[in-house]
């Protein structure tokens, strides 16, 4: 996948055609199904398949649009070859971004799995769509 950057284009809107991009140009669909909905407290959740779920804790430890731009932007220079690859330790989980794969790992998960692997590009879909959740 190519991904080209406009900076004369606001980020948001650079943002909101990357997540439509498969309405737009009839692009392959996302791998991973996944569901927004509220706890019981009113916290926005995501589910994801169970073969990616520790992806669920990453998007739940990551609370403002401040810092999901920050790993969006991290994403991007990996996908663009500026960094072979990139860790970022969150609260709860750490991710490896690598061009073709993420890691996702969960340090106090009691139970299976306790890391996860897709690919960049849908973590990148993945977590624009988390941003726009972000009130």
């Amino acid at each position: 996948m190519r991904i080209i950057w406009i900076k004369s284009v606001p980020k948001l809107v650079l943002d909101l055609l990357y997540i439509y991009k498969i309405n737009l140009l009839g692009d392959n669909k996302m791998r991973y199904p996944y569901e927004l909905k509220k706890d019981p407290f009113g916290i926005t959740r995501i589910k994801l398949p169970e073969k990616i779920a520790v992806f669920s804790d990453v998007f739940e430890d990551i609370s403002t649009r401040e810092e999901a731009d920050e790993y969006i932007g991290y994403v991007q220079k990996v996908l663009e070859g500026a960094y072979e690859n990139f860790e970022i330790t969150l609260n709860a989980t750490s991710l490896l971004l690598r061009k073709n794969t993420t890691i996702a790992e969960h340090h106090y998960r009691v139970e299976e799995p306790f890391k996860c692997t897709i690919e960049t590009d849908e973590f990148l879909e993945l977590i624009l769509i988390w941003k726009e959740t972000i009130v």
